[in-house]
């Protein structure tokens, strides 16, 4: 709603210097339905001055710009905290360190009981595989690092194949679209539906925001 609001208000400005930009001598056409302007909120800037190069003016736009940033700001707690609340329920389950990984799965793909509990065999076996391979590993030689890679590409590659042989084409058509990371057995984080927010979100969004973006980064912790 204040989305709305604050979009009726730009386009009333766009509207107005249309106006004070348009020759004396020309006539604009009137629009085809016009609409009432809505009543002011109380909360919102006011009616933008007449004059665009007034300092009245310039205070206005200021006051649009950080009306957006106040509902952008709501707009992402509020995301914050749904995830936050998704995360704890999700947390929850038979499937121990695996249920978050397990449950938003599921959840993605629509997966039946069956389905869901193959998928956690899936997962923690090649966790499982993929965690002995690093331990196995002499990271200081170069011969074992490279052993490593094509190894750990294998599991991958074994792993995302058994996934794809256990859904249905419309499950597999939502799979494909998922990040790489989703898909990976070894990271155990929520997994996003194509499109939303991932857990490196926050982290993409710190490094966009800068220091503003730390109360968001916490959410991966």
């Amino acid at each position: 709603m204040e989305l709305e609001r604050l979009s009726e208000k730009v386009d009333r400005l766009e509207a107005n210097q249309f106006v004070s930009q348009t020759p004396q001598n020309s006539t604009p056409s009137p629009p085809s339905s016009p609409k009432p302007a809505p009543p002011q909120d109380a909360s919102s800037p006011e009616t933008p001055p007449e004059d665009i190069k007034s300092p009245e003016f310039k205070d206005y736009i200021f006051a649009l710009i950080d009306e957006k940033k106040r509902i952008d700001a709501e707009e992402r707690q509020r995301w914050i905290e749904e995830v936050r609340r998704e995360r704890e329920e999700m947390s929850k389950g038979p499937y121990g360190r695996f249920n978050l990984k397990v449950n938003s799965m599921a959840k993605v793909l629509n997966l039946d009981d069956g389905q869901r509990d193959r998928y956690y065999e899936l997962v923690k076996s090649h966790w499982e595989a993929l965690q002995e391979l690093r331990k196995n590993t002499d990271w200081k030689n170069r011969e074992a690092r490279n052993l490593y890679r094509q190894k750990e590409k294998e599991i991958r590659e074994a792993f995302d194949a058994e996934v794809q042989a256990m859904l249905t084409q419309e499950q597999l058509d939502i799979y494909q679209k998922l990040s790489s990371w989703a898909k990976n057995p070894q990271s155990l984080n929520r997994v996003a539906a194509p499109g939303e927010p991932d857990a490196f979100s926050p982290l993409r969004t710190y490094f966009n925001a800068g220091a503003g973006g730390a109360s968001i980064l916490r959410l991966g912790r």
